[in-house]
């Protein structure tokens, strides 16, 4: 049987019920972890651009949802290394500084939405629904 494959990666082992939480607050990561599983998707949890980046290798991560302040490579450095290798895996990049958001924003960065921390856990479920019903 044939694999698919994009840009030398077999996506065919990619799964869009896999979200992957990138942030350096354990507090932030955990609230995440319960809202996603509770919705029924499965959950893998990185705590920088580093281990993001690792993770996506390892496990077959369909949406990442990313601080955009976090040790190391930040996220929006680490946004542009994913797309580079993974350009139709959305991800979702979060803050807690209003700044942020808006220089990502101005940016036109290769996200699939911007979204200001406290995260709205409404609209966290209404993106992530509307990202899977896009992948079904």
């Amino acid at each position: 049987m044939p694999t698919s494959k994009l840009h030398g990666e077999d996506i065919s082992q990619r799964s869009p019920k896999t979200l992957l939480i990138v942030d350096n607050d354990l507090l932030q990561v955990k609230e995440l972890r319960e809202f996603v599983t509770a919705i029924g998707l499965e959950c893998v949890d990185a705590f920088n651009g580093f281990e993001a980046l690792a993770k996506i290798r390892q496990y077959p991560i369909g949406i990442v949802l990313m601080d955009i302040r976090i040790p190391g490579m930040d996220g929006i450095e680490t946004l542009n290394h994913i797309k580079r290798k993974h350009p139709n895996l959305p991800v979702i990049l979060m803050s807690s500084y209003h700044e942020k958001i808006i220089e990502a924003n101005q940016g036109k960065l290769d996200a699939f939405a911007i979204i200001e921390k406290p995260i709205p856990l409404r609209s966290l479920g209404r993106y992530l629904r509307e990202k899977l019903n896009a992948n079904s």
